[in-house]
């Protein structure tokens, strides 16, 4: 099961590194801050510009507008 995860995490870690810009969405509660923090400071030390949505709820809905 690690094996699985270190393969996933390394082909994330991947397309992470090709990117030149990101969108991070986060839901509005203490885990969801806290996560959104740690994604934008790897983002930063990487040199990938981007950008962070706070959402109330994060539902098929309102996930769906934010890929619009």
């Amino acid at each position: 099961m690690l094996s699985e995860m270190k393969k996933h995490a390394e082909r994330c870690a991947d397309m992470i590194r090709r990117t030149s810009e990101a969108l991070v969405v986060s839901h509005i509660d203490a885990d969801g801050l806290t996560s959104a923090a740690i994604i934008a400071t790897a983002l930063e030390d990487a040199g990938i510009e981007y950008s962070t949505i706070f959402e109330k709820q994060l539902g098929k809905d309102e996930l769906s507008e934010i890929a619009d």
